[in-house]
């Protein structure tokens, strides 16, 4: 779904990486989308805090998706 983004300015690609990595509880997910969007998505606030835990195991799951 990823490679529509590219194609269509107003589509938003969303990942939970409890799902998406196996990783239940941790409350961190990602969004893949047009760069307007994503201006746009980073003035909303989110109410709950991503855990450095959380950002650092997401981190590894995305770079090691990356590499495979």
């Amino acid at each position: 779904m990823v490679s529509l983004v590219h194609k269509y300015s107003n589509i938003l690609v969303t990942r939970t990486f409890s799902k998406a990595f196996g990783m239940a509880g941790l409350r961190l997910g990602y969004c893949v989308s047009h760069p307007d969007n994503a201006k746009l998505l980073r003035n909303l606030a989110n109410p709950k805090q991503v855990t450095c835990m959380a950002q650092r195991m997401g981190l590894v799951a995305m770079t090691s998706a990356l590499d495979e």
